[in-house]
């Protein structure tokens, strides 16, 4: 986790209507998601504007997700219910992912983003040329 969260307890009032546990667990994925992306603005001593900035971004990103109408699902047979989140690949966006990187690059503390691709981006790495088929 990061060594300093961009979203805490104290800015729990800027997503009203959401309770905990969904509260927590947003707010956990917001972090994790702004600690991969941005992690100039989750490092101790980060400029304050880029995590007002980055805080703003996945704060819309958050509202956005709860005001999908399919973002849970509920199931329910005889006395056992189920309730779960359908939106699959978290809560930023492509436009999202993209706007917390920027933060860092253009401020020069971008850091090496690894070798992997992002996960929409597997199946070209999987393909096999000239085969057709199964056989």
């Amino acid at each position: 986790m990061a060594d300093n969260p961009l979203l805490t307890e104290v800015d729990h009032a800027l997503v009203p209507g959401l309770t905990d546990p969904w509260l927590s667990i947003f707010f956990d994925a917001a972090n994790s998601a702004a600690a991969r992306f941005a992690p100039c603005v989750t490092e101790t001593g980060a400029d304050s504007g880029l995590r007002a900035e980055a805080k703003l971004i996945v704060l819309r990103a958050i509202e956005r997700v709860r005001g999908t109408p399919e973002y849970a699902r509920s199931q329910t047979a005889g006395p056992f219910s189920i309730t779960y989140i359908t939106g699959g690949r978290g809560i930023l966006d492509k436009d999202d992912r993209a706007a917390l990187q920027d933060l860092c690059e253009r401020t020069g503390a971008g850091s090496a983003r690894g070798s992997f691709p992002e996960p929409d981006n597997y199946d070209p790495l999987f393909a096999r040329p000239g085969r057709r088929g199964w056989w």
